[in-house]
């Protein structure tokens, strides 16, 4: 275990690093690596291959992947999910490593030495990947959601899990900081997630990890109350009369077939890391000037006018005002400008409300940062992200016509198409 999502699968002389999140913080100064990784950028010339299992920062690192010095770049096969969007793949060519696979959605391929692997995309943006070797699996699933009729037609294909690498905790905004029910509910449903995984895809061991992180700024910071320790997935565990849960921490090692480590040592060694975050200095707010936020968020809604319809937009999103506290300052964010008045609003300051229009990842940034607080009716908030979630990944009229016309785009959306439907038959034959 190096950090957050970062771990060393080793399998003979395949050594896949994954996701090496080591340099800077990720989603506007909102996250940090906690506890620190125990890797450096230069730590990877012990790894052959380097697998990203998507394009969020805190698995897609910019910061980390330009710190790789050049020679170790050039020593790594790099491996990632063959997408609708080749804006990744051409960032990491550009870095120069020295070889760049890119794995069609179910696809399995051999990386020699008797080690197969296989990636499995689910959503629009995240992938898991199987690692086969010497009769063993290892799925590492990191941030995916799989429904249970995904997941288990994803172990049809790859067959029994013997160790399976998840996510533990919450990822994102979780409720209001005077919302202790939201924040609990929030909790409950990252656990629950956890173990409906367990349920599906029913692994020999499970390791949570992909949640070795804090809420580093001064207003998302109250989101670390509902994190999830490793204190309270041992006892869910307990609870439910199971004894193939495996603890590491950063910097633990353990092999298939080898005693786990001490449970009781790795809580322990959880607890003493959530009193270090909870005393850990955070980071301030910065302001932007109100011409600045104005302009960043108008520019932002009229894109968003340029590339979807306004009937879409009608049909799929609300007004939502953005109260800007810091400058005491109101602004409508509504692509079609509609006379009904806002349902919803968002309580933000100026910086993350100019991030949320500057950047084309700016909304779905905001809700993965918890930099807001939100008032009146929710849903206005859920449609938005959604459309900034599409939005950011490319997903739109004018894009979605444009790649259907390109053979990366065929054969991505055939590969898709047709994962769906088995999803589907695999359903209705239980």
């Amino acid at each position: 275990m190096i950090g957050h999502a970062s771990v060393l699968v080793e399998a003979g002389p395949v050594r896949i690093i994954s996701d090496p999140w080591y340099r800077g913080r990720a989603f506007n100064e909102a996250w940090e690596v906690h506890p620190a990784a125990v890797w450096e950028p230069e730590s990877l010339a012990e790894a052959t291959h380097l697998w990203i299992s998507h394009e969020h920062p805190d698995h897609l690192s910019i910061p980390t992947l330009k710190a790789i010095p050049p020679d170790v770049r050039a020593g790594l096969t790099v491996l990632f999910q063959r997408s609708w969007s080749s804006e990744v793949v051409g960032f990491l060519e550009k870095l120069g490593f020295g070889r760049l696979i890119e794995i069609e959605h179910g696809e399995k391929l051999s990386l020699g030495h008797g080690v197969a692997i296989m990636s499995w995309q689910v959503g629009h943006q995240d992938s898991a990947l199987a690692i086969h070797h010497d009769g063993q699996t290892l799925l590492n699933l990191n941030d995916c959601k799989p429904t249970s009729a995904g997941a288990r037609r994803l172990l049809a294909e790859i067959g029994p899990v013997d160790v399976l690498l998840d996510q533990f905790s919450i990822a994102g905004w979780a409720g209001n900081p005077d919302d202790g029910a939201a924040l609990a509910a929030s909790k409950r449903h990252a656990l629950d997630t956890l173990f409906g995984h367990q349920q599906d895809l029913a692994p020999a061991a499970t390791i949570p990890f992909a949640s070795f992180m804090r809420f580093c700024h001064r207003e998302n910071s109250y989101l670390n109350t509902a994190a999830v320790g490793l204190d309270e997935v041992a006892a869910g565990w307990s609870s439910k009369g199971r004894s193939d849960l495996v603890m590491l921490h950063h910097g633990d090692r353990w092999a298939i077939g080898e005693p786990a480590p001490d449970i009781a040592d790795a809580v322990e060694r959880d607890l003493q890391n959530q009193r270090d975050r909870d005393h850990a200095p955070l980071v301030e707010p910065e302001g932007k000037e109100p011409g600045e936020v104005v302009t960043a968020l108008e520019e932002r809604m009229d894109e968003w006018r340029r590339v979807f319809s306004a009937p879409l937009l009608r049909a799929v999103t609300d007004p939502v005002l953005f109260q800007i506290e810091d400058l005491d300052l109101e602004i409508v964010f509504d692509p079609i400008r509609r006379t009904t008045a806002p349902a919803t609003t968002v309580h933000l300051s100026s910086q993350p409300a100019w991030f949320a229009g500057k950047q084309r990842f700016g909304v779905e940034t905001l809700l993965i940062s918890g930099r807001f607080r939100l008032s009146g009716d929710q849903k206005g908030w859920n449609r938005l992200k959604r459309v900034g979630g599409a939005y950011a990944a490319g997903i739109h009229p004018r894009s979605v016509l444009r790649t259907a016309a390109t053979p990366r785009g065929r054969s991505v959306a055939t590969r898709r198409s047709i994962s769906t439907a088995k999803d589907l038959l695999h359903t209705a034959s239980r």
